[in-house]
């Protein structure tokens, strides 16, 4: 009968470590840094591997131009495929970049030149960009979202997982020339939901250790 117990005792002890997963929505966020330049530690955006690019790096910065002459648009694309997000619900975008806006004065004409951000899911309009989201970049934080930034174009970046970042020049008149600017290194922050997941112990387990120490008192008390 001892013997008996004392296995009862081994056996309902070892079920303990048997476990559930449980998971919890919890609020996170990552971020996606493209630090830009030549060196090489640096990032090159995605348009700088076009041929008909007018963009160019420096030790530690990308030089941006006016397309007015013919030349490619800047792109760069963010992937965040790699991460376990449930829900995403905005992106942030934090720039750092040199003045990007320029007067120019030709007799008694002025004109401004300074540059938007074009967000998309690619550099391709039909990936889901529109003209109508440009925001001026005299900000060096933008957030995106499904209310600011549309439905549509805001469930294609999530659907294609990547974000584009492009520019739009406001003026382009040659007349005032071409207007640059350096962009040294752009973030996109990633805000959502993701699960957690903690291992709970059964409730069955639990109850059979219980048994276990009953019966392992059981057996104390015949010895004496």
């Amino acid at each position: 009968m001892n013997n008996l117990i004392s296995k009862l005792v081994v056996i309902t002890t070892l079920s303990l470590v048997a476990t559930f997963s449980q998971a919890t929505l919890i609020s996170s966020s990552v971020d996606i840094v493209h630090d830009y330049g030549n060196a090489a530690d640096k990032y090159s955006p995605n348009s700088l591997n076009s041929s008909n690019t007018c963009d160019s790096l420096t030790a530690n910065a990308v030089n941006i131009t006016d397309d007015s002459s013919g030349c490619g648009r800047f792109y760069d694309y963010f992937d965040f495929s790699a991460t376990d997000f449930v829900s995403i619900e905005s992106l942030e975008l934090t720039l750092n970049f040199s003045d990007n806006t320029d007067i120019r004065t030709f007799f008694i004409f002025s004109s401004t030149e300074n540059w938007d951000v074009r967000p998309g899911a690619s550099a391709s309009v039909t990936s889901g960009y529109d003209y109508d989201h440009d925001v001026d970049i005299t900000s060096n934080v933008i957030t995106f979202n499904s209310s600011n930034l549309g439905s549509t174009v805001f469930d294609n970046i999530l659907n294609n997982e990547q974000f584009s970042l492009m520019f739009s020049e406001i003026t382009s008149n040659n007349v005032y020339g071409i207007r640059d600017f350096n962009l040294f290194d752009a973030t996109l922050t990633i805000n959502g939901q993701i699960e957690e997941v903690t291992e709970v112990p059964e409730p069955a387990p639990l109850a059979l250790f219980s048994l276990s120490l009953l019966a392992l008192g059981l057996v104390k008390k015949r010895k004496k």
